[in-house]
Formats: C-alpha cells, sequence, structure tokens
C-alpha cells in the first residue's frame, strides 16, 4: 500500500500525470485491493478514453470482480483500438476460464 500512496501523493502535485493514476492501480491490485484498483483506473479514463492499456486493464479486472457488463463494454473498446489486443485477451480469458472452471 506504500507504493500506492505515494504514487497518488505523486497524482496530486501533477494531476495530468493519469500514468500515475494506472501506476497505483497496478499497485493496489498486487496488495489485493481490486475494487480500488478499478475505481482508479475508472479515474484515468476521462483523460485518456481511448488507451488501450487503461481500457484492457478495466476489461479484465473487471471481469475478475464479477462486472461482466462493466468488462464487455471495456473489451469493445479494446477490439475497437486494436482487434489483435482483443484476440489475445480472448484466449487468455478462455484459458483461465477453462482452468478455473
Amino acid at each position: 500500500q506504500q507504493v500506492a500512496k505515494l504514487l497518488l501523493q505523486a497524482y496530486g502535485l501533477e494531476p495530468y500525470r493519469s500514468d500515475l493514476l494506472i501506476s497505483a492501480a497496478n499497485a493496489l491490485v498486487h496488495d489485493g485491493e481490486l475494487s480500488r484498483a478499478i475505481a482508479l483506473l475508472g479515474d484515468a479514463l476521462p483523460n485518456m478514453p481511448d488507451d488501450l492499456d487503461t481500457n484492457s486493464y478495466l476489461a479484465i479486472w473487471s471481469l475478475v470482480a464479477g462486472t461482466e457488463e462493466a468488462a464487455s463494454r471495456y473489451f469493445a473498446k479494446v477490439r475497437d483500438l486494436n482487434q489483435g489486443r482483443a484476440n489475445d485477451m480472448s484466449r487468455i480469458i478462455n484459458c483461465v476460464q477453462g482452468v478455473t472452471a
């Protein structure tokens, strides 16, 4: 949580740096705070709505969190931005779901 805290402090000093929010979200995922991470990614999205990585993170973590409607919405955006990334994500999701089923 210390890493996320420091990144959020840095973001407070440079609020145009959405990458700091994304890094803080990744640190929170690592710390097991998925809902906070998703909220931070959502906060970053208005400043960069066509960012492939942010939409990809939101699609995957929303799916993991069980919010399939949100996951589908973000995945559709990923597909619009980069069909190859969407194909890769679909293969990974299918593989993981096959193992955990």
